[in-house]
């Protein structure tokens, strides 16, 4: 469960900003040292990036994992909507993570001797500005099992928001900051641009915006071409939206994603790329090695 280097993380166009910036054992010592203000000796060296199994296929990645000695805590972002799911989104986590910790660590589930496990906490920070009526905390055997805990439970705590100037309120700062500006411009180049400009001179997450400047763009942009594309595949009216562009914007992000790395079956996967547009983009990218 633990990478070689500690602050080497493997990052790609699936990563959402919350991951990218989370990712960062800096920023996982903040948000550790908010959840748990009691454990003050903690320090970088104590924490390791785990990469989670994922569990959402063909997804932007708005999940992560780190470990503080031996405390599993899953973290989940959810923008705008909500859902009851998320419990046992955290719970297939888990079951991947011990799983690999046991294979990890040369144990057996078949041995008499007791396995020893990562304790896990679970958390989702909420960024949405809807009056929800969401509660701090969620038990997996109350929602699913009538609150039937004899067998199996788990507790997934909310966080809203967090004291003013802290990580955890500059990043949803930074959300809101976003959503302000794409509702002035529209899901274009200047929201992003003004979004990072705003921020970085209010102070907000300014280290990390300064330092990757560039990857939040890139991130940002791949990130709402995705929703324009499934949105426009989800329409009855299919060929006007084609007509309209949609071969160009699929292409866009096939070409973005592997840019960044991606294999050619995860890039057509995700872009929903159709055949037609495929073969224009395969030929121009030929043409352009």
């Amino acid at each position: 469960m633990r990478n070689e280097n500690r602050n080497v993380v493997k990052r790609n166009v699936k990563d959402s900003v919350f991951c990218n910036l989370f990712s960062d054992t800096k920023y996982q010592l903040m948000i550790y040292r908010i959840l748990h203000p009691e454990d003050f000796l903690v320090s970088e060296s104590d924490i390791t990036t785990v990469t989670l199994e994922s569990v959402i296929v063909n997804d932007i990645y708005n999940d992560l994992g780190f470990m503080v000695h031996e405390r599993l805590m899953i973290l989940i972002e959810e923008q705008s909507s909500w859902s009851i799911n998320i419990v046992i989104r955290v719970m297939l986590y888990l079951a991947a993570e011990w799983k690999k910790c046991i294979h990890d660590t040369a144990q057996s589930p078949y041995s008499s001797k007791k396995l020893k496990l990562p304790r896990p906490e679970f958390y989702v920070i909420y960024t949405g500005r809807d009056k929800m009526d969401i509660r701090n905390d969620y038990y997996l055997a109350e929602e699913f099992f009538d609150g039937d805990s004899s067998f199996l439970d788990a507790r997934v705590k909310v966080i809203r928001d967090s004291h003013k100037g802290d990580i955890i309120n500059q990043y949803v700062t930074f959300t809101r900051v976003l959503d302000d500006k794409i509702r002035a411009h529209g899901r274009t180049k200047q929201a992003i641009l003004e979004t990072i400009r705003i921020c970085t001179n209010s102070g907000i997450l300014e280290e990390y915006l300064t330092e990757h400047e560039q990857e939040v763009f890139d991130m940002v942009d791949v990130l709402y071409d995705v929703e324009w594309n499934r949105k426009i595949l989800n329409k009855q009216d299919r060929e006007e939206a084609r007509q309209e562009g949609e071969n160009d914007k699929s292409i866009k992000v096939y070409n973005n994603c592997l840019d960044r790395g991606m294999s050619e079956a995860d890039a057509i996967s995700l872009s929903e790329i159709s055949d037609e547009a495929l073969a224009v983009a395969r030929k121009r990218r030929s043409e352009r090695h």
